[in-house]
């Protein structure tokens, strides 16, 4: 049986956003090791999830997540569906303003990556590991595609799976490798982000 307990997130953190901004932001995250560094960011990534769900005063229900369960909390609650987090489905109260999307949208967003020390970094991944032989203008390129991409991705978690790649693999990596390690830390951001898109999408459609 689902019961509205009101606004809380993950952990039930009482922390105020500016606290969470603050201790979170990426001037805060340490460059030490990669395992000292992959708990901050896990610590970090807890800490943005939490601070987006408080900006829309979400709510989590335990029962499962069928099409008929979900239509029935939000009919009972006055709620709108938001995603699937931490093994729940959080919901939202319908009354939830653009406003409150959009701090919780800034909740989830870093600032972007500098592209010369993603190639700084790139390229001391490339005289570490071993590679194809390639011309200069070839791995040139290579290094600013890579770099490219990386931007797209928030840049304490660049700076972990690099440095991870480089402490514990030979060779260099393919961009479907670095890919895949960086989608794993940032699952559940995704996960809301997606669900912020929907949500804005209902509102939208609800005033037109």
């Amino acid at each position: 049986m689902t019961s509205h307990p009101g606004p809380i997130v993950p952990g039930g953190s009482t922390e105020t956003q500016t606290a969470i901004s603050s201790r979170t932001s990426p001037g805060s995250l340490s460059a030490g090791r990669p395992a000292q560094l992959r708990l901050q960011i896990e610590d970090a990534e807890i800490a943005r999830v939490r601070s987006a769900l408080s900006c829309l005063g979400a709510w989590p229900s335990d029962e499962s997540p069928t099409w008929a369960n979900i239509k029935d909390i939000e009919r009972n609650f006055d709620a709108l569906y938001l995603c699937r987090l931490h093994m729940r489905s959080w919901f939202v109260p319908k009354a939830v303003t653009r406003e409150s999307i959009a701090a919780a949208g800034a909740a989830l967003v870093d600032q972007p990556a500098d592209s010369a020390a993603l190639r700084v970094s790139l390229y001391q991944l490339w005289l570490k590991t071993k590679h194809e032989r390639m011309a200069d203008d070839d791995r040139n390129a290579m290094l600013t595609e890579y770099a490219r991409n990386l931007a797209a991705y928030p840049p304490e978690q660049v700076q972990l799976v690099l440095a991870e790649y480089a402490e514990k693999e030979r060779f260099w990596p393919a961009w479907a490798e670095l890919h895949t390690r960086l989608s794993g830390l940032s699952i559940a951001r995704a996960a809301l982000t997606a669900g912020l898109r929907i949500l804005y999408r209902k509102i939208e459609t609800a005033n037109a």
